[in-house]
């Protein structure tokens, strides 16, 4: 709901398994987001959407703004005919190109990689790197982080991980206690192999004797326990 989205889990039964809960949850939730692509105004924006898109709207402007400064300053520095060494203005007229349809489909991110390439080329990057310029490659490189710290977020939510939960009860921090578990169940399978030998051999039925008058003894302390 803080993100503007209300989904229905009216249909949800605990008595499920978590696999089958975790479905329908991820159903009812991409429903939700459907209905508000189709009713983008139906539910008035959070404070919290609102500063998101303040933010994302400034950072359109500035992105605006860079890209005609970028794409004149790496079309006056790649331009082929202003270059009379034939292997350089080759070079150049490839790079030019890639420029142009850069600008043309306003994709500031391969501008600003052409720029890299272009400064690390001359080794002379320093007369173009603004302030200005830098605050877009900061703001490219959080939003690239954004976008990867939530595309794992909705891996772990998966319903194929929802097993996984059990050993990592928040989220997922790493593969040693996967290792362990497995560990874990290595050990006891030994366990549990030796036993079953133990059983199949001629002391088996004394074991299992052993194990019944246990269990007898634990229950009646148990039941002891309550009593008092």
């Amino acid at each position: 709901k803080d993100m503007g989205i209300d989904a229905d889990f009216s249909a949800i039964n605990f008595n499920d398994s978590d696999e089958v809960m975790a479905k329908k949850m991820f159903t009812s939730v991409f429903e939700a987001l459907e209905e508000k692509e189709k009713n983008p105004n139906h539910k008035q924006k959070t404070k919290k959407q609102e500063q998101l898109e303040f933010k994302r709207q400034q950072a359109e402007e500035l992105q605006k703004k860079s890209l005609n400064s970028i794409y004149r300053q790496l079309a006056k520095a790649c331009h082929p005919d202003l270059e009379s060494d034939l292997i350089k203005k080759a070079e150049k007229d490839v790079m030019m190109k890639k420029v142009t349809v850069a600008y043309e489909n306003e994709d500031l991110h391969t501008l600003l990689a052409i720029e890299l390439e272009w400064m690390e080329g001359l080794n002379a990057g320093a007369s173009l790197r603004s302030s200005e310029q830098l605050k877009i490659y900061n703001q490219i490189l959080k939003d690239q982080i954004m976008e990867l710290k939530m595309r794992l977020d909705l891996i772990w939510d998966a319903p194929k991980y929802v097993q996984l939960h059990r050993i990592y009860p928040h989220s997922f921090n790493g593969i040693s206690a996967l290792l362990k578990k497995q560990k874990d169940l290595c050990t006891e399978k030994k366990e549990l192999a030796a036993f079953v030998e133990l059983l199949r051999s001629p002391r088996g039925e004394e074991v299992i004797r052993q194990n019944l008058r246990h269990q007898i003894a634990m229950e009646k302390s148990n039941e002891d326990v309550l009593y008092l």
